[in-house]
């Protein structure tokens, strides 16, 4: 029997769903910064921000001939695109090709004491990706000295975790040491701060948690958003596998 046309536009209706319901959000919560990488070109130079707010990304690279992130089909959801960061070399090798994407700070990602997440959805090989001689950093916004939000994979067992920092560079770690988000498939991972606790939420699920006193400020003020790396230069926790749908909310 063929499906009706009713029952096609009711798949169609689910299958919408599940791809706009990337994270779980609140209700008070909607997306500042948003990047389905659909439209980018290989090699990706910009990335347009799908949240309308106009938090663009651009692709920064060091001088290493051939650095760059490019343009994969398909993406997370089995169709339209993702992007791959640089292959896997020394951190601090000076031939080693390093690249992310930034965003310029803007005031609707800095949540002081305000409820956000971050993360995105991840492919990456432990085998082939990670490396015990450097951490991978997913999404971050500040460094370790200042105020940060940042996901990370920190040891080549691909165990991921999310760290929140004050102006102090005082830090809360959440953290899941039993399953490796680089297994080979796309795994949804990101980063939930609320009035009690940080999470780290792997595929919907809360895989590591601390508490969080409701007076914490994250106060990320001029810092960039960077995405894949802290930024391009030596030594920057390259991430080196393929990354779909960034998003942040608050």
């Amino acid at each position: 029997l063929e499906p009706s046309t009713s029952m096609i536009r009711v798949r169609v209706i689910l299958l919408s769903l599940v791809l706009a319901l990337s994270f779980s959000r609140t209700s008070a919560q909607t997306q500042k910064l948003l990047w389905y990488f659909n439209s980018v070109s290989n090699r990706v130079s910009t990335v347009a921000d799908n949240s309308n707010n106009g938090r663009v990304g651009s692709v920064v690279v060091n001088s290493v001939a051939g650095a760059g992130v490019a343009a994969v089909t398909p993406g997370y959801d089995g169709g339209g695109k993702a992007v791959k960061f640089p292959n896997r070399c020394n951190n601090a090798d000076p031939t080693c090709k390093h690249a992310c994407i930034q965003s310029p700070d803007h005031a609707s990602l800095n949540p002081g004491t305000a409820a956000f997440q971050f993360g995105a959805w991840i492919k990456c090989d432990k085998n082939t990706d990670l490396t015990s001689d450097h951490g991978s950093n997913l999404v971050q916004k500040g460094f370790a000295d200042q105020a940060q939000w940042k996901l990370q994979i920190d040891n080549p067992n691909g165990y991921a975790s999310c760290i929140i920092r004050d102006t102090t560079a005082a830090l809360y770690k959440a953290q899941n040491v039993t399953f490796n988000v680089c297994n080979n498939v796309w795994n949804k991972v990101y980063c939930s701060r609320t009035s009690t606790s940080l999470q780290l939420i792997i595929n919907s699920k809360v895989s590591g948690s601390v508490a969080v006193p409701a007076s914490f400020n994250v106060n990320t003020a001029g810092s960039v958003v960077s995405v894949g790396a802290k930024n391009a230069k030596v030594d920057s926790d390259q991430y080196h596998g393929y990354m779909d749908n960034v998003a942040y909310l608050a």
